[in-house]
């Protein structure tokens, strides 16, 4: 049985990578061997990720995707987006896995790479919060100041954006505003500890607020939310344009998006806690946008 208080934090972007093997493999009939596909994949997904677990993530990665599709496929790191976006346009890689605000940073740069599908978890929405004890006074960040921070293992990519951006909107940088910053061995420990008031505040995304919610209805209610993340468009697959045959294109659409019809797929969906892949939606764009605004893209020269 899985043991989903251990694998609820793998990101759901380095979730996707995995999940993106799976599908091809269940879906895939015809075998090709025209030319090579790379998938390129930023270390980003792997921070604060115990080698062993990425190792198990990543390593049969090419083998399962060589043997189920025909295809011959290399697995590409890029050290960050931007690396990544420079692997695409070289042709280094044909295709992408990234954050959702990752892309929001890089379409104004380069405009070539384009959506392909986007992965959806168990929360629907991917927003961030800042949760504390329902009995402390405090209503935002600020008033959380010299308390304790403790964060659950793996903690999502957007999570850790929201904190540094809201953190630096009152001056300061995490480790600053609270007194220390700790981290629990599962998620539901990161949350107790909050709602016993043994820790002052923790950052977590929707879906692990729902579970908790759930799971622990008693404790749920000792919490409150205090800030709430504005909506972070969902992880995604990206291509560049004219980079991959349309066949192709179609086999990788196809397959993530019958993952979940296979024994297979749905095995993976739910190790990897994936609602589904779905179409790009409609208002991504405005997501796109609104997510720049609120976080611009990293200073370099910082």
């Amino acid at each position: 049985m899985i043991d989903h208080r251990k694998w609820w934090t793998v990101p759901s972007a380095l979730a996707l990578v995995v999940c993106l093997a799976a599908s091809i493999l269940t879906s895939a009939a015809e075998k090709s061997t025209s030319r090579r596909l790379a998938v390129g994949v930023p270390e980003t997904f792997f921070r604060n990720l115990p080698p062993n677990i990425a190792k198990t993530l990543t390593g049969p990665l090419k083998q399962l995707l060589e043997i189920q599709t025909g295809v011959s496929t290399d697995l590409v790191m890029g050290e960050d987006h931007e690396a990544l976006a420079r692997q695409l346009k070289e042709d280094q890689a044909q295709v992408a896995v990234m954050h959702g605000f990752e892309y929001a940073w890089l379409r104004d740069k380069y405009p070539e790479l384009k959506p392909l599908l986007v992965a959806v978890d168990e929360g629907r929405q991917l927003r961030a919060y800042l949760v504390t004890q329902a009995d402390r006074k405090a209503k935002d960040m600020n008033d959380l100041a010299k308390t304790s921070l403790v964060l659950p293992p793996l903690t999502k990519q957007h999570c850790r954006l929201f904190l540094e951006r809201h953190c630096r909107d009152v001056g300061k940088t995490p480790e600053e505003l609270f007194s220390e910053t700790k981290t629990a061995e599962e998620l539901g420990l990161a949350l107790d500890a909050v709602a016993y008031g043994k820790e002052g505040a923790t950052v977590i995304d929707q879906e692990a607020l729902n579970w908790y919610k759930e799971r622990r209805p008693s404790r749920f209610a000792k919490l409150k939310v205090v800030a709430e993340s504005e909506l972070f468009p969902a992880t995604v697959v990206v291509y560049r344009e004219g980079a991959v045959p349309e066949a192709m294109l179609k086999k990788l659409h196809d397959g993530l998006m019958a993952a979940g019809r296979s024994a297979d797929g749905k095995a993976l969906l739910t190790v990897c806690r994936i609602a589904s892949f779905e179409e790009v939606p409609r208002d991504y764009e405005q997501q796109l946008v609104a997510i720049r605004k609120a976080y611009p893209p990293p200073d370099k020269s910082e």
